[in-house]
């Protein structure tokens, strides 16, 4: 009977996250192109005004994909204020993070998103992801590569996590998430 009612809880809380997820990205993606763009340059510039962001020597971002926040901003905000940038790229099942020194030398990768050559210095990763709650929890993609390399890391060691998200991807309390989730350590979006 343990197992039975383990596998229907188990997969209530996997629907759950579905349907966080299905829900985050649908919001995001109802927003117009002009919307994005400028809540997009509202999120880098809360970000950019935080203590974190000022005080980092080294950045790790992610390429934007279609309707996600767009990093170029912070990306060209970050190289010129000559911080180590480091973006993911995907290597089989795994994901790695390399340096940067231009936007021009990435290229598209792992479903058609622009990634490093991945012949420079590595790093540690940052998250981003389609569904966020305010205590930090996030949802992903689905894929896990963000949380199973973080997972690898021992808390401590951990760099400081900021989740970039649109407002409407913002939820008072996510539901489903699993014991393997990294949490951000802070949200930004275009109101906050």
């Amino acid at each position: 009977m343990r197992t039975v009612r383990s596998k229907t809880l188990a997969n209530a809380m996997d629907q759950k996250t579905r349907s966080n997820r299905a829900l985050g990205k649908q919001n995001r993606e109802q927003l117009s192109e002009e919307s994005r763009f400028h809540k997009s340059r509202k999120i880098a510039e809360n970000l950019m005004a935080t203590a974190v962001w000022k005080q980092a020597k080294q950045v790790l971002l992610y390429a934007s994909y279609g309707s996600e926040v767009s990093t170029g901003l912070l990306i060209d905000a970050a190289l010129a204020a000559e911080k180590e940038v480091f973006l993911p790229k995907v290597l089989g099942d795994q994901m790695e993070f390399f340096r940067i020194t231009d936007r021009a030398e990435l290229a598209p990768g792992h479903q058609h998103i622009l990634e490093p050559p991945g012949q420079t210095k590595r790093f540690l990763p940052d998250a981003s992801g389609l569904a966020f709650d305010r205590s930090g929890a996030r949802i992903g993609y689905g894929k896990g590569f963000y949380d199973r390399y973080l997972g690898k890391i021992p808390a401590a060691d951990r760099p400081y996590l900021v989740g970039l998200c649109f407002s409407c991807q913002l939820f008072e309390i996510l539901d489903g998430q699993k014991p393997h989730d990294i949490n951000m350590d802070l949200i930004v979006t275009e109101r906050r």
